[in-house]
């Protein structure tokens, strides 16, 4: 006979479920706050901070939100060093595959290794899930040098000319 399951509410909105065959045998097991799945505690990083020691995201939906929050970092960081203002709409790699696929949007046959801008974030591209398309690294470097460099040339040709017509 197999003992009931015991809820007991953890920190940061996130329950840890505690079950067992026997009181000297219990395992902890955590819910994810974002993907709402029941995990065994060793899933989530250690936080000293929070009450119960642990994160209230297990690892996979934390590495998700690192990698999403990098990606939104080093676009804002390219805006600024091209001097103008970042446009980001946040977005998953889950919901750019839903849209495109786990396939390369150029060649329909290389794998999902980068995300690339459809227009380039130096001729003014936003972060935004319809300018951002699923690419491989090959693709992704023949479109830099084909596609990009051209358009990254009548941007700054446009951005001299209206500068030149303001002063």
């Amino acid at each position: 006979m197999t003992k009931p399951k015991e809820i007991r509410p953890g920190g940061n909105e996130a329950d840890q479920v505690v079950s067992g065959t026997s009181g000297y045998e219990s395992t902890v097991v955590r819910i994810c706050r974002q993907c709402r799945d029941a995990k065994p505690l060793t899933a989530f990083a250690v936080d000293r901070s929070q009450p119960d020691g642990r994160r209230s995201l297990c690892a996979a939906c934390r590495a998700a939100y690192d990698r999403q929050r990098a990606s939104e970092t080093r676009y804002r960081q390219r805006c600024r060093s091209y001097g103008f203002e970042p446009v980001v709409e946040p977005f998953s790699r889950e919901q750019q595959i839903d849209r495109y696929g786990d396939r390369c949007a150029y060649c329909k046959t290389g794998a999902f290794e980068t995300s690339d801008h459809i227009l380039c974030v130096a001729a003014g591209g936003h972060h935004t899930l319809e300018n951002v398309v699923p690419c491989c690294a090959s693709c992704n470097r023949q479109k830099c040098s084909v596609i990009d460099w051209h358009l990254i040339r009548i941007f700054r040709a446009a951005c001299a000319d209206s500068e030149a017509v303001a002063s």
